[in-house]
């Protein structure tokens, strides 16, 4: 069949109870096979609102799946197209049942990548539907996602100046807006990225960041080895701290950033001295002579270790040392970071063997962090393997009851169907259980783990 004016579907398969669905609106069942060459969804919304104009113009572009259709496909798609995207070789499982279409273990290539994924679309509740999905994205244009989705444009706008592959595994849900789009403010989720190098073709933070650096302006922007694990919520991206490599410049890099464009950022670098600007250096050589002036041998290290704070927004950001009151102004602030560099040599032994603890305080703090983690990710795990197991005995059992009582006459099969109905609900009620005490105590481990954390560093400071 053809719908819309572009799109063709061929259908094969069974369809059961079609004559009630047809007379009396009960549920239709089957299970299909779909192949289409090409599902122009633009065309098939856009004809859907030609044809209903004196609907309400709010839900025009809301499709909601029907309740009383329970249909599993096996779909071959060629190619997809919605806005400006246009996934080819669309291959999967799709299940329609009970006002929610699901997508298990679906791939498509998408922009020169290949996406894998499995997701639900909910419209039982009409005036919020729903989506939810886990994305595994290989090699995807960081440009061509700009330009094709949205979502990022709002979420990270400077992607617009940034080329490169990337790889993203994301966990992600939203409610969806009259447009068919996700309410940007509901979007949650998490996932990690990770690129072999992208390159920053235009960046006012890196600019800003170069000049308060004296690095020059031809210096590299090129980003390597990036491993970059996130979290979205309300809006917000919340980014862990990763390590990355521009030129010779050592980075950590954490923070998070909104839609509104605001940025909250903290980089921690380590600088070969050969790498700043001359006057940086001629300003530490000067110093270098104070010093001496007074007796001390200083010898200026080869690298050297300069924090910055990356607040503002993305087209006007403030790019500002940690040492003292630096102001903005990128020579003052290079220049106090210079002097604080000195003292740290000079007379800061005992300041160098707070931070040495500090630092490895952070790192045994993380490490219980992250061992809670994933001491609660095991708890799940083992949690959903024993429920499936309680499950699976369930309906060996019930089968059991209901094959016994097969030659007992049509009372015991009732009572059968009755008891076997119970054992399965009873099986359902301690799987639950068993699932819900599993991750009550996975996240009581990651929050003693994240209060201690806390406290070990108090002690510190």
């Amino acid at each position: 069949m053809k719908v819309g004016g572009k799109s063709d579907f061929t259908i094969a398969g069974k369809l059961d109870n079609y004559i009630q669905y047809v007379i009396k609106n009960d549920k239709i069942k089957g299970r299909l096979s779909l192949h289409s060459k090409l599902v122009d969804f633009t065309d098939i919304m856009s004809q859907m609102a030609t044809d209903t104009t004196s609907v309400d113009t709010a839900s025009l572009a809301i499709i909601k799946v029907p309740e009383n259709i329970n249909l599993d496909f096996n779909a071959v798609i060629d190619q997809f197209n919605y806005n400006k995207m246009k996934f080819q070789n669309v291959k999967g499982h799709v299940i329609v049942k009970d006002g929610v279409l699901s997508i298990r273990e679906t791939g498509m290539d998408l922009l020169g990548g290949r996406i894998a994924m499995n997701a639900d679309y909910d419209t039982r509740d009409s005036m919020k539907p729903f989506v939810k999905a886990d994305l595994n994205i290989l090699d995807l244009g960081i440009k061509d996602a700009f330009n094709t989705f949205n979502t990022i444009q709002m979420l990270a706008p400077t992607a617009k100046g940034i080329t490169g592959k990337v790889g993203v595994k994301i966990n992600y849900s939203s409610l969806l807006g009259k447009d068919f789009m996700p309410l940007v403010s509901s979007i949650s989720g998490g996932g990690k990225l990770v690129s072999e190098e992208v390159t920053l073709l235009e960046s006012a933070v890196y600019n800003n960041m170069k000049e308060v650096l004296k690095l020059g302006s031809s210096y590299s922007n090129v980003f390597k080895d990036i491993n970059v694990s996130f979290k979205v919520n309300n809006g917000r991206i919340y980014v862990s701290p990763f390590n990355t490599k521009v030129g010779n410049i050592k980075m950590n890099i954490s923070g998070d950033q909104g839609i509104d464009q605001t940025i909250n950022y903290s980089i921690r670098t380590e600088i070969p001295r050969s790498d700043l600007g001359s006057s940086v250096n001629s300003l530490i050589d000067n110093l270098s002579v104070q010093a001496a002036a007074f007796g001390i041998a200083f010898k200026p290290a080869d690298v050297i270790k300069v924090n910055v704070k990356v607040t503002g927004t993305f087209l006007k950001p403030l790019v500002t040392p940690f040492f003292g009151n630096a102001s903005s102004d990128s020579t003052r602030g290079i220049r106090e970071t210079a002097k604080e560099t000195v003292k740290e040599v000079v007379g800061a032994k005992i300041d160098q063997a707070r931070e040495k603890v500090k630092s490895e305080a952070e790192i045994q703090a993380d490490k219980l962090v992250q061992e809670a983690e994933e001491k609660g990710q095991q708890l799940r795990d083992e949690a959903s393997k024993a429920a499936e197991k309680i499950r699976q005995e369930a309906v060996i059992q019930s089968q059991r009851i209901i094959k016994e009582a097969e030659t007992k006459g049509t009372i015991a099969k009732m009572a059968a169907q009755k008891a076997a109905d119970s054992v399965r609900k009873e099986a359902d009620k301690k799987a639950d259980q068993l699932v819900q005490a599993a991750d009550l105590k996975a996240n009581k481990l990651a929050e003693e783990a994240k209060t201690k954390r806390e406290e070990l560093l108090k002690k510190i400071e």
